[in-house]
């Protein structure tokens, strides 16, 4: 601490290969909040860390699943199971 941003776009990129990219957006929201906890420069912030973060996106082309949502039927059937249908 503090990291310049040149270490953290090195990190992303040694962790690219065993690491989810959703993992590593998380990793860098924690690097960020400590920076700005400290009242330090964040590097996070910078174009190099972003674009970083960017090619590792393209490259594993991975998008994240969404979870399909709970339709009105299906949740007067869940209610009525757990015994608060009605109420």
């Amino acid at each position: 601490m503090p990291s310049t941003p040149e270490q953290v776009a090195s990190y992303l990129a040694a962790h690219a290969a065993n690491l989810s990219t959703a993992t590593l957006a998380r990793r860098l929201a924690s690097i960020s909040k400590a920076h700005q906890a400290r009242g330090l420069p964040n590097p996070v912030r910078a174009e190099l860390v972003k674009a970083t973060l960017q090619g590792i996106r393209r490259l594993k082309g991975v998008a994240q699943r969404q979870a399909k949502p709970l339709l009105k039927e299906d949740l007067f059937l869940v209610l009525d199971a757990m015994g608060h249908a009605g109420e």
